[in-house]
């Protein structure tokens, strides 16, 4: 049956043919996050891409509560049963895999698998998340503050500043665009509500039998830590190494596309089959 309201978040469809795929982004990202991906997948998937709240074109809701993941697995599962898919693919880019695991572990009967990125978010000790919030919270508030849009633009995370090297102009420019969308009173709750609410490190284990696919960037040698412990919990867990950094869908896009479309690809096969 049908939720009794509307998705409240901002989703593009693109392509008409091939199995279903939902992207989610990170922090402060927007759907310019996969501009290489959907210059790839259209003709083989039928891609749902969301924007987070008060990222891009999706509301800034006034209930912080809303940002969590608990709010943001409701909302997917709302937007399956609007589009009337019965089974989708997910992908989760930073905050966004966060996002996903948590949807996952909550309606994994919808999922015929998942793929992520580097995430510090979604595998945060208790420590991790403290020291991660507090280095955010001045963040948050000058996004709440009188020129939250000026600190919005000047902020490190803003992704239209990532390094020429590993981030092309027409995908900069695009995030250039987005990031003037973007709500700063949003992004505050998303530090308040979203990143401390992520971690999945204590929920996984042996029931959560999905495939997972993560591509990681190596050179974020942050990451190594929560790599580890992912490849020691998650049960049927592929790993691929890329020479990227955070933002690998990007930085090694060529090889993130390849990766993922295969391994999606055999999942669906094996779904066939049953």
């Amino acid at each position: 049956m049908l939720q009794s309201r509307a998705p409240q978040l901002h989703y593009d469809v693109h392509g008409t043919e091939g199995p279903h795929m939902l992207l989610i982004h990170g922090f402060m990202s927007s759907r310019s996050q996969w501009i290489p991906q959907l210059e790839r997948w259209t003709p083989h998937f039928r891609i749902i891409v969301v924007e987070l709240f008060g990222h891009g074109r999706s509301p800034a809701l006034a209930d912080s509560a809303s940002y969590s993941p608990a709010s943001y697995s409701q909302e997917l599962h709302i937007l399956r049963q609007h589009l009337g898919i019965d089974k989708w693919l997910v992908l989760g880019q930073s905050m966004g895999a966060g996002i996903a695991f948590h949807y996952a572990l909550r309606h994994q009967q919808d999922l015929f698998g998942l793929a992520f990125t580097n995430s510090h978010t979604a595998f945060a000790l208790p420590e991790d998340i403290e020291s991660m919030t507090g280095d955010l919270s001045e963040l948050a508030t000058s996004f709440e503050g009188p020129d939250g849009y000026l600190a919005v633009e000047r902020s490190r995370l803003n992704p239209s500043k990532g390094n020429p090297k590993w981030l092309p102009e027409k995908i900069r420019a695009a995030f250039e665009k987005d990031v003037k969308l973007h709500s700063p009173q949003a992004l505050a709750f998303a530090v308040k509500n979203t990143i401390p609410e992520s971690s999945v490190r204590s929920l996984i284990g042996p029931n959560f039998t999905l495939p997972v696919l993560l591509v990681v960037g190596e050179r974020e040698v942050s990451f190594g830590k929560a790599k580890e412990f992912a490849i020691g919990v998650i049960p049927n867990l592929t790993v691929v190494t890329t020479d990227a950094g955070h933002a690998v869908n990007i930085g090694a896009a060529e090889q993130f596309n390849t990766s993922v479309e295969h391994f999606f690809a055999k999942i669906i096969r094996a779904s066939k089959k049953l």
